[in-house]
């Protein structure tokens, strides 16, 4: 028995609509579970959830989470707080002259194109962005020292306004961030309870608006984070959970409670960043080296990539159109989940999301108060789902409302039947997503036809080879563990910092003693964080990198600087990596060009055991016996037909069938339209393939 395969880990993911479970005991065993989620009561939620666990497996609550060493936990608060606007009070202080940079937004449209486009309201209103006398230069020389009335006076009305949060971010304190440390001393003592975010803490680097914006995003979802996190380790350790509670990061990392709390934004793709983490997986089970992911959910439709076995990350993103300069997964987010509710626009062309029914009321054939009709309803009126099968028969979905919801919001108005309504709504939902999918593989230079798509999320496999067809994609691997994609990643990921310092300067100003002092800075930082959260020092490894463009370029590339590089500065040798990575990139050069640095950074990580994937068994026939038919709408074929359906749960190893087909699992369905075949890895991963001549 490996190291892995001695301890209980559970992965648990919340999610909009269901919090999904992930459990790997001491035997290599995984046991997996979802339970609808509460709103108003995440933590009581995943307790529920774990009360269900402990007595599927003949425990009390205690004895169950004392057998636990690890809950490794992703979570949509952070996300939700922007989407939604409902994040703390906050309120910025900032150098005078900078406080409307918030809503300027680098004065650039996103939508040039469209004069009716707005930008979102900034998250702090212009009341409480706050001006501040006194000024740094871009190389760290004091201009004008801070003035103590100025800061005063924005104290008091931080006051008077009873804010929760505060931001301070001051003109090039990455250079030099002692009126910062001015700042937060004076707030730290005048507002003691109020979250605090230090930008020339959180991100020391060039760029003041994503600067700003970043550190403006961390506080504004602070509060919100510390209360949930605190509140749910509180609540396991009083259940008896004695374990290692770890975090997931935006980076696909893991952290501990008190290392993300102060870096709250670093949680705003908390549970999404694990989808390619799970994907790398079970790709590389099927011999893959990379792939697309999709992972739809019941709010939500996520897609990334894993390329050459590490997910594509960006050092720039936004989250709710909201500047972040976080490090995070590559991810794109389409309102296309389970649960988005379809309707006619304006226009009279029929839509499917981005609005959604979350989880409350939810679809309409949750019978709980839903009356739109929503992609789960569709998915039941075209056969899809056994309605007395959904979530393995815990939840019972209900026929009647789902087709009085299409027919008085899709086919009365559209002059159909409801079952031509719904069919329509689904070749709607599954082109989004297609166009979601292939944008994202193209963006990135890649062909979307050459590479296997890994297909996620509870209402993923539903979809999943009907996108694939769209895309003339040719494999499509859905794992047993589909339904609760992302909780099954997280046991797979490792502990994880990312550290910046800007260091601005053009090839021939380099200073390789203080290129080789602040890469050597970053990795002792990171270092001592990843040893306090249980790591052992000889098991740290850093990964160093740049941010380098030509002169007088206004974007930068990050090139992977290695380990004897970082050591011993060679500027050819830089020059030379740079204009490989940029042809590769834009396709072409400019070696004459001089170089110049923005950026350094380290990433610093510790390998954790990783649990095995469990091998399906091989006892049965290599093609299984239907356990009935039923009628349901044939994608590619625009006609209804009888399909063969399995439970997925009695199916072995190596077993082999063709499509037109439905393979049923506790937490999501799997559709295999007529032109591919299925088999089974030896994980237990469904691999569809486009059968020749089909």
């Amino acid at each position: 028995m490996n190291e892995s395969q001695s301890r209980d880990l559970v992965g648990i993911d919340v999610g909009g609509t269901f919090v999904d479970f992930a459990l790997c005991d001491r035997g290599g065993e995984m046991a997996v579970y979802k339970v609808p989620v509460e709103p108003a009561d995440l933590v009581g939620s995943i307790m529920r959830g774990i009360a269900d666990l402990a007595e599927q497996r003949g425990n009390d609550v205690e004895t169950f989470l004392g057998r636990i060493d690890l809950v490794v936990h992703g979570t949509t608060v952070a996300t939700n707080a922007v989407l939604t606007g409902t994040g703390s009070r906050t309120g910025l202080l900032t150098t005078k002259g900078t406080r409307d940079a918030l809503e300027m937004r680098r004065g650039v449209k996103e939508e040039p194109l469209d004069n009716k486009y707005e930008a979102p309201p900034p998250l702090v209103p212009r009341y409480l962005r706050l001006p501040v006398d006194g000024r740094v230069d871009w190389s760290g020389n004091i201009l004008e020292e801070l003035d103590a009335g100025s800061l005063e006076a924005a104290v008091q009305t931080l006051k008077a306004h009873e804010v929760e949060a505060v931001a301070v971010c001051l003109m090039h304190a990455y250079a030099n961030e002692a009126h910062e440390r001015q700042v937060a001393a004076r707030l730290r003592e005048a507002l003691p309870d109020v979250y605090l975010t230090v930008s020339s803490e959180l991100l020391p680097q060039l760029g003041y608006y994503n600067r700003v914006s970043t550190a403006v995003l961390n506080s504004y979802v602070g509060p919100l984070l510390r209360s949930y996190l605190l509140s749910l380790a509180v609540r396991l350790a009083d259940a008896g959970f004695a374990g290692q509670l770890l975090v997931m990061n935006s980076a696909a990392g893991l952290m501990a409670p008190e290392e993300i709390i102060p870096r709250a934004a670093a949680a705003l793709l908390s549970g999404p960043a694990a989808a390619p983490v799970a994907a790398r997986v079970y790709a590389g089970g099927a011999g893959a080296t990379h792939c697309a992911v999709i992972d739809m959910g019941g709010t939500s439709l996520d897609i990334s990539l894993a390329s050459d076995a590490e997910p594509l990350e960006v050092t720039e993103g936004r989250v709710g159109r909201y500047a972040t300069a976080l490090p995070m997964i590559d991810i794109r987010t389409l309102g296309a989940g389970g649960g988005s509710i379809a309707r006619i626009d304006a226009g009279g062309g029929l839509q499917v999301g981005p609005q959604s029914a979350g989880a409350a009321p939810g679809p309409a054939c949750y019978g709980v108060g839903g009356g739109l009709p929503t992609c789960t309803d569709v998915d039941l009126l075209l056969g899809y789902l056994d309605p007395d099968y959904f979530l393995g028969g815990r939840m019972e979905l209900l026929r009647e409302p789902a087709e009085r919801a299409v027919r008085e919001h899709l086919a009365g108005p559209l002059s159909v039947s409801v079952e031509e309504a719904a069919v329509a709504a689904f070749e709607v939902i599954n082109a989004g997503m297609a166009a979601g999918v292939r944008d994202m593989i193209v963006d990135h230079g890649l062909d979307p036809e050459a590479m296997p798509m890994v297909v996620g999320g509870g209402a993923g496999p539903v979809h999943g080879a009907a996108v694939a067809m769209e895309l003339g994609i040719r494999q499509v691997i859905v794992p047993r563990q589909s339904g609760v994609f992302c909780a099954v990643g997280m046991l797979f990921a490792d502990l994880k910092h990312d550290l910046v310092r800007s260091y601005c300067a053009s090839g021939g100003q380099l200073d390789p003693e203080r290129w080789r002092a602040l890469f050597a800075a970053m990795a002792e930082q990171g270092r001592r964080t990843l040893v306090s959260e249980g790591a052992h020092p000889e098991e740290v490894e850093v990964r160093y990198s740049a941010d380098l463009r030509y002169l007088r370029q206004i974007h930068e590339l990050n090139l992977p600087v290695d380990e004897s590089l970082a050591e011993c500065l060679r500027i050819d040798d830089l020059h030379a990596r740079f204009d490989a990575l940029h042809e590769g990139r834009f396709g072409h050069r400019l070696p004459e060009e001089p170089l110049e640095l923005v950026n350094l950074r380290a990433r610093c990580m510790a390998r954790r055991p990783r649990p095995e994937l469990p091998r399906a068994r091989m006892t049965g026939a290599a093609t299984p016996e239907p356990d009935r038919v039923r009628r349901a709408y044939s994608p590619g074929e625009t006609c209804f037909r009888e399909f063969a359906v399995y439970r997925g749960d009695a199916m072995d190893r190596g077993c082999r069938l063709q499509g037109p087909a439905i393979v049923e699992l506790r937490e999501t369905t799997l559709v295999v339209p007529s032109v591919f075949a299925v088999c089974q890895d030896e994980a237990g991963s469904f691999i569809l393939t486009w059968r020749d001549g089909a």
